[in-house]
């Protein structure tokens, strides 16, 4: 099918999911909210609170890291210029 070969969905990750996908993932997040709706109209005043529900995750939507990802260590130039300079030292 066209838009669901490996090399799309590697380039575009939101290519890995068609249309019947999506629309799965949103009547999923429609009932969780109506089931949550439905709970906090039902629940006592003394009740806990009842969390929102979290949208199911969609391909391309990504969440902040929580930590923080060192920066990479550069080769020094002199170094790269050695390794160019005798390609045959591997």
């Amino acid at each position: 099918m066209p838009g669901q070969s490996l090399f799309a969905s590697s380039v575009n990750e939101e290519m890995s999911w068609g249309p019947q996908e999506y629309l799965t993932a949103r009547l999923v997040d429609s009932l969780e909210v109506s089931n949550w709706m439905f709970l906090k109209a039902n629940s006592g005043e003394g009740a806990k609170d009842i969390p929102f529900p979290e949208s199911v995750p969609r391909p391309g939507e990504f969440e902040e890291a929580s930590q923080e990802v060192p920066a990479p260590e550069m080769t020094p130039v002199a170094d790269v210029a050695a390794f160019f300079a005798d390609p045959f030292q591997i």
